[in-house]
């Protein structure tokens, strides 16, 4: 049982990967798959249990596609809120200190766990810079006590494990009388309100797309529209695009391994149809031709390093190892599933055609000198004969 429930869920990772990028091919200019794969590496997760573990791809696709194109504080809700992020950052073992279950079972050890709520200031919204402490993780961890997954794998609030009373996180406070799970919805939208996260993610868009060093004026712009815009996500986009700065002509990026793979493949005109294709019907080809080229090239695909996601710099992609593993991988993608085949290229110069059946035309044996070097009446020809003659026993000599 154990083994069948691994081999599918093997199975449904391979797709995928796969999927995700045939979708990169198949986009008509790509930017929109980008923003899914830089919005689910700042929400980087990794499925943890046999029915998670692979899993990763519906987190992406119910809590960050739908959203990647609007508001923010949606898009924070929807991702850390979602069982795998809540699986993820063990905060299925958070249980309130002050709460029910912990005072009807003294016996039992019931711990706060601080994972979510450190990341979600740190990582998801304030940044490394911004303006908390560690109090202010303790009153977020506290806040979000309470949250559990179901059985069936969904999030749900549990008021039993929840810490009571107020909380306060920056400039936020909660109300003991109100429900829990709307407070914490309320502190999400605050927090995605908070100048400090319009600085730290627009200095990470800027980061991702333009420059491992982007300029203070463009970071500056972004932030600004983001703030006006109450975090309209496409607002931002728009501030970075029209920015000169994303248009200079110098090649400041260093492409992820997924970034690199999907747009080779989209460069030789493959067919998005084909891997996911491939993904069903040979699966340990695209294990081949992609997701091990992949880890090689150091990106292990859902499994990121941690919490803060794949490396920006270029420097940490760019290995003596890793360039090789590029090269040897650009040229096996000709020959991958869906990559159309040159059939009609001229010959190339100083060799002669071939036939249909892929064979060069070959000269009449009865045509060639006995030796090729040589006159058919010099010394050298006869010479040729009889050592030829003597290794063909049986022939009568001349």
């Amino acid at each position: 049982m154990g083994r069948t429930i691994r081999r599918a869920e093997r199975q449904h990772w391979i797709e995928a990967i796969a999927a995700t990028v045939a979708r990169g091919i198949a986009a008509p200019d790509g930017f929109r798959e980008r923003l899914v794969l830089f919005w689910a590496d700042h929400f980087a997760a990794a499925g943890r249990g046999v029915f998670l573990r692979h899993r990763v791809d519906t987190f992406v696709e119910d809590a960050i596609r739908p959203h990647v194109a609007g508001r923010f504080a949606d898009l924070l809700k929807a991702a850390a809120l979602h069982p795998v992020m809540l699986q993820y950052l063990n905060q299925n073992s958070s249980v309130g200190p002050g709460s029910r279950l912990a005072e009807n079972r003294p016996g039992r050890r019931f711990g706060l766990n601080e994972n979510l709520g450190r990341e979600l200031l740190e990582l998801h919204t304030l940044g490394v810079g911004g303006q908390y402490g560690q109090q202010d993780v303790r009153e977020m961890a506290e806040l979000l006590a309470g949250l559990n997954i179901t059985g069936e794998m969904e999030m749900v609030f549990q008021p039993n494990r929840a810490e009571p009373g107020a909380e306060h996180v920056l400039g936020f406070s909660s109300s003991p009388r109100r429900d829990r799970l709307q407070d914490i919805l309320n502190a999400l939208d605050y927090l995605a309100l908070h100048p400090d996260t319009a600085a730290h993610l627009s200095r990470k868009l800027a980061v991702h797309f333009v420059s491992d060093t982007p300029g203070e004026d463009l970071v500056a712009a972004m932030a600004a529209r983001y703030r006006d815009s109450g975090g309209d996500l496409m607002q931002v986009y728009e501030a970075m695009l029209s920015h000169p700065a994303a248009w200079a002509p110098e090649l400041a990026k260093v492409k992820r391994p997924v970034d690199y793979v999907t747009s080779g493949l989209r460069a030789l005109g493959a067919d998005p149809q084909a891997l996911p294709a491939a993904a069903k019907e040979t699966p340990r080809q695209i294990l081949r031709d992609l997701m091990h080229p992949m880890w090689f090239m150091g990106q292990r695909w859902g499994e990121p390093d941690g919490p803060n996601g794949w490396p920006e710099e270029g420097a940490a992609w760019i290995t003596a190892n890793a360039l090789s593993e590029r090269t040897k991988w650009a040229l096996r993608a000709p020959s991958m599933p869906g990559v159309p085949r040159p059939r009609d290229a001229p010959p190339a110069a100083g060799r002669s055609p071939r036939r249909p059946g892929g064979r060069h035309p070959r000269h009449r044996r009865e045509s060639r000198p006995a030796c090729r070097h040589s006159p058919p009446d010099s010394g050298a020809h006869k010479r040729h004969r009889r050592h030829r003659d003597r290794a063909r026993p049986g022939k009568p000599r001349s």
